[in-house]
C-alpha cells in the first residue's frame, strides 16, 4: 500500500495542514498499517499538531462508525425489515380501526426506520466500536513527522507570491514561469501536487482566506490565494510535461 503523506506548511502568518481525502475506511486502514508520514518545513507548533490530531480522529471516529455497520448492514436490514412486518401485520389485522392502508404502511415505514437507526446507533457506541477508536487515537498520536528540505522551499515561493503584484502574477501564470524545484524535485513534487490538489478539492470555500479583501479583488489572481496559484502552476507543469 502506498505511503499516504501529511504536509504542514507555514508561511507568512498563515499555517496549514494538507493531507489526501480518503475513502470509507482508507484511513482507518492507513492508520493500522502505520503507513500515513507527516513532513514540514517550519515545524508545526504544540497547538497546530493538536488540531490536526483531532481533525484526524474524528475523521477515524466515522470510519469506524462506517466500518462497524457495513459490517453487520445483513443483520440490520433483515430485523429492521422484521419490524416493518410485525408492525404492518399488528396495524392492519390486530388493531381493528378505520385507518387506511396507505396509514399503516407509512407507520410500518416510519418503525422499521426508528428499529435501524437504533441498531446502528448501538453498534457505533459498542465496546467494540470504542475499542477500535482508542486504539486509531493511539496511531494518529504515532504519526511521525520529519523535517523536508522541499517544502522550505514551497514556503519560500508561497512567500514570493504573496509580495507579488496582480500584474506580475498574471503574466507569469501566461508565460508558464515555473520556480526551479519544480525541475529538481522528482516524485516529492508529483505526491505534493497530489496532495495539495485532493486538499483543494474543486471549491474555494475550502480555504477562506483565497478570497481578497475588497468585493474588486475578489477574482484577482494574486488575491485569489498563493495556494490556488501554485495548484495551477503545477497542473500546468505536468500538463506539458505530457
Amino acid at each position: 500500500m502506498k505511503e499516504r503523506k501529511v504536509y504542514f506548511i507555514h508561511w507568512n502568518n498563515r499555517r496549514l495542514f494538507l493531507n489526501d481525502r480518503y475513502g470509507k475506511t482508507d484511513l482507518m486502514n492507513h492508520l493500522e498499517e502505520e503507513n500515513i508520514r507527516g513532513y514540514y518545513g517550519s515545524a508545526p507548533g504544540t497547538e497546530e499538531m493538536a488540531g490536526f490530531q483531532t481533525e484526524l480522529q474524528v475523521k477515524a471516529d466515522m470510519a469506524v462508525n462506517r466500518w462497524i455497520n457495513d459490517s453487520r448492514f445483513i443483520i440490520h436490514f433483515l430485523m429492521a425489515t422484521g419490524i416493518f412486518l410485525v408492525s404492518f401485520y399488528f396495524l392492519s389485522y390486530v388493531i381493528q380501526d378505520p385507518l387506511p392502508l396507505v396509514d399503516e404502511i407509512v407507520i410500518s415505514l416510519v418503525l422499521g426506520f426508528l428499529g435501524w437507526h437504533r441498531l446502528n446507533n448501538q453498534n457505533i457506541q459498542s465496546e467494540k466500536a470504542n475499542r477500535k477508536k482508542l486504539e486509531l487515537k493511539q496511531l494518529i498520536s504515532r504519526i511521525p513527522f520529519e523535517q523536508s528540505e522541499f517544502l522550505n522551499q514551497v514556503e519560500l515561493y508561497l512567500e514570493k507570491i504573496s509580495d507579488m503584484k496582480e500584474g506580475e502574477v498574471r503574466t507569469m501564470l501566461q508565460e508558464g514561469s515555473v520556480p526551479l524545484f519544480f525541475t529538481t524535485s522528482g516524485s516529492e513534487l508529483m505526491d505534493f501536487h497530489q496532495c495539495l490538489a485532493s486538499s483543494l478539492g474543486k471549491s474555494r470555500r475550502a480555504f477562506p482566506f483565497f478570497s481578497g479583501k475588497t468585493k474588486k479583488k475578489e477574482n484577482s489572481p494574486a488575491e485569489s490565494g498563493e495556494l490556488l496559484i501554485l495548484s495551477r502552476q503545477l497542473s500546468d507543469y505536468y500538463k506539458n510535461q505530457g
